[in-house]
């Protein structure tokens, strides 16, 4: 079958999977941004009020990465049941018209 041949329900499902792809790439880039934040640490003689807010600072962002790394990953395990879903269902379609498909 040639890729023009192909039923509109391929393109949900191509849709999806290139929104998984975007969704790794993201959590990727916020998983390595907290490794950064946390790895940078603080010198113990910081004692001015000015890098203690500047530490303040840095744990409510690695706080807001925590909770984007949570969401992210959420939506990527919902992404993945609709992928599933919508490879059952093209499947199903598949065994009942075996010949091929109808428009």
């Amino acid at each position: 079958m040639q890729w023009w041949q192909y039923p509109p329900e391929t393109d949900r499902l191509t849709e999806l999977r290139h929104q998984r792809m975007l969704l790794r790439t993201l959590a990727d880039d916020v998983a390595l941004a907290a490794r950064r934040l946390h790895s940078a640490g603080a010198p113990a003689e910081w004692r001015s009020e000015a890098q203690r807010a500047y530490l303040e600072r840095r744990w409510e962002l690695a706080a807001l990465l925590a909770g984007a790394e949570r969401s992210i990953e959420e939506t990527l395990t919902a992404v993945l049941v609709r992928i599933e879903a919508e490879k059952a269902q093209l499947a199903a379609v598949a065994r009942a018209n075996p010949g091929g498909w109808s428009e």
